[in-house]
């Protein structure tokens, strides 16, 4: 990090700060360090609070995928004189499937975008100390 970086003041408890400085201490970081690395960490852990990594999103990819080839498939094997509102149904399961898989792939896109990021930023802290 450089003096150009931007600064924000905040008010912790006095026991997290002598935490805080014990911690920089031991591990030969200054503070600014120290706090930047435990906030960073909390953003790129949060994807493992959801329990989902890299394989997890892959993996229902991979399904949500299955799971629109056979509403593409049911679609194709109503009648021509199906009822229209059947078909309707038919068709809006088949958008719903779609829009999951849409979300579904910019989760993984933002995933690897914050996990860059993290080891970006984390990598330029440990240049720094």
């Amino acid at each position: 990090m450089s003096r150009n970086d931007p600064q924000i003041h905040v008010r912790i408890p006095h026991d997290l700060k002598i935490k805080l400085e014990e911690s920089a201490k031991l591990a030969k970081r200054s503070m600014n360090a120290e706090v930047s690395k435990r906030l960073l960490s909390t953003f790129f852990d949060s994807n493992k609070g959801y329990g989902y990594d890299e394989d997890d999103y892959e993996r229902d990819i991979f399904e949500a995928q299955q799971s629109i080839k056979e509403r593409e498939a049911d679609l194709a094997k109503l009648p021509p004189d199906a009822d229209p509102i059947e078909r309707a149904i038919f068709r809006y399961e088949l958008r719903k499937a779609e829009h999951y898989l849409d979300h579904l792939e910019n989760e993984l896109e933002d995933f690897h975008n914050r996990e860059k990021l993290y080891r970006e930023i984390y990598h330029s802290n440990e240049e720094d100390e």
